[in-house]
């Protein structure tokens, strides 16, 4: 009778998908302060951009498939009147199984359902770059960005590629009930294992700095 009870009660109990990781809330925003850098060293260029980015669910809409989207708006601070100029529109979908996002045109599977350390999926299936193998490499860690502390966070690795003339290491950070909190990309061309001189490529370093909802 313990035992039937004991499967009966597992039974009941409904899984956690973490949802919240990819949340849905219009109004909601978030600023993130971004460093960009490219390389091309062929013509001495090595530029380094440091702006303020904000990114707001504007409003929803239902997309081509039927289902409810959100429209992502994207803005970049003018440091000399202070306003927010928009730069983008990006796009996103999160279903039962997983959260997209359309980015200039390109469909990306940013993340799946359940939240999980461990799990692995195609980052890149709908879209032409080719596969990038992502994975959860852990769930519901307690993390810190400028002076922000987030309880629930979940990491995701794109890439993480080192050899002789490339160093490829990619990586998103979700906190739940607030979305991605930090971004990290290096996508670089180089000589001997050298990371410190890069051939060619981009470097982007983003980390959220406020959020809430207006």
């Amino acid at each position: 009778m313990v035992l039937i009870a004991a499967c009966k009660k597992d039974k009941e109990e409904p899984v956690d998908f973490k949802y919240e990781y990819a949340p849905q809330t219009i109004g909601q925003y978030c600023i993130y302060d971004v460093m960009e850098i490219f390389h091309d060293d062929a013509v001495s260029v090595h530029d380094t951009t440091i702006y303020q980015l904000k990114e707001k669910i504007e409003s929803g809409f239902v997309d081509d498939q039927g289902r409810p989207s959100l429209r992502l708006e994207r803005s970049k601070l003018d440091t000399a009147t202070g306003n927010w100029v928009v730069t983008d529109i990006w796009y996103s979908t999160r279903s039962v199984s997983r959260f997209e996002k359309v980015e200039e045109d390109e469909r990306f599977i940013r993340l799946i359902f359940p939240v999980k350390a461990g799990s692995k999926w195609d980052g890149n299936a709908y879209n032409q770059i080719g596969e990038w193998d992502y994975e959860y490499t852990d769930a519901d860690v307690a993390r810190s960005y400028n002076g922000l502390n987030f309880a629930n966070t979940a990491r995701v690795l794109q890439m993480d590629e080192y050899n002789f003339v490339q160093r490829q290491l990619c990586y998103e950070v979700y906190a739940k009930n607030i979305g991605l909190v930090s971004k990290y990309y290096k996508f670089l061309d180089i000589t001997a294992f050298d990371t410190t001189n890069a051939l060619t490529g981009k470097e982007l370093y983003m980390n959220i700095t406020s959020y809430g909802v207006e």
